[in-house]
């Protein structure tokens, strides 16, 4: 997965942890998995002057402090958010999603959703290199701007965790399948790998992943959901899935059919893991 889903789903399921049950939130510092390449995380809200420009103000300048304001301010849940894009070039074609998800603020508009009694603000991230030859590589800094505020809280959708983990695990085997054939043998490695993640029972790469949620707080299918649609992501630029074409027009077209529907079903994977909030007491 990217950098900026990695942050969201740590800001949503983090921050829902902490605001239903106090979870501890200390550990939501720079040194996080999630930030490992980033300087500084801010907090932004739109503020309008009689007598001057509108200025985007500091709200919070660390995950920490934001969540304790919104904790303060009456916020009841968080949600993570994904709207398709679908950009239209210069030339009118349609470009897909998954073609544009390795570059920054590509694949689709995210959002994290913040709920209060009687109604829901927006927040989107911006990301911005300042510090390029930093030598301990924390180079971005994000910046969450509250973009809409006072919207009527819409209810909340309910993830069938079970179905969602079976249907990555059939899209899986058969982009699989689709790579074996075509001999692209590294992808068709990468997608098993995604599968053995999928349904283990301690589904982690490594030990940070396990840091990337409130692990001690999830059941093992929300786990298993997010470590496996993590292995399953594909998308970028040169050298990715993404890179790959074929010459003949039926292959060509199954596998742009194959790769937009993995893309699908693996950002399904990361909404219901965000949202589902089946946290362990």
């Amino acid at each position: 997965m990217t950098g900026s889903i990695s942050k969201a789903i740590t800001l949503t399921t983090y921050g829902n942890a902490y605001l239903k049950g106090n979870f501890d939130i200390s550990k939501l510092t720079l040194d996080h998995p999630s930030f490992t390449f980033t300087n500084t995380i801010e907090f932004l809200i739109f503020k309008k002057h009689f007598f001057r420009k509108p200025t985007w103000d500091l709200y919070a300048n660390s995950p920490i402090d934001w969540l304790i304001k919104l904790k303060q301010t009456g916020c009841k849940e968080i949600r993570m958010v994904f709207e398709t894009d679908n950009t239209t070039s210069l030339n009118g074609e349609n470009i897909p999603d998954y073609k544009l998800a390795g570059f920054v603020g590509g694949g689709g508009k995210r959002y994290i959703e913040t709920v209060f009694d009687k109604h829901s603000d927006f927040w989107q991230s911006r990301e911005e290199v300042t510090n390029q030859n930093a030598k301990d590589k924390k180079i971005w800094k994000i910046s969450y701007g509250r973009l809409i505020i006072n919207q009527p809280t819409q209810s909340k959708t309910e993830y069938d965790l079970e179905y969602i983990k079976n249907e990555l695990n059939q899209k899986l085997i058969e982009i699989g399948s689709f790579a074996k054939k075509e001999k692209l043998d590294f992808w068709a490695n990468w997608f098993n790998e995604a599968i053995d993640i999928l349904n283990k029972n301690y589904p982690y790469t490594n030990e940070h992943d396990k840091l990337i949620v409130p692990t001690e707080k999830m059941e093992l299918e929300s786990l298993q959901l997010l470590a496996g649609a993590g292995k399953a992501w594909c998308f970028g630029g040169m050298g990715s899935w993404n890179d790959n074409g074929f010459n003949e027009k039926d292959k060509h077209k199954t596998y742009e059919r194959l790769t937009s529907e993995l893309y699908e079903i693996v950002n399904l994977s990361y909404l219901a893991v965000a949202n589902t909030n089946n946290y362990k007491t």
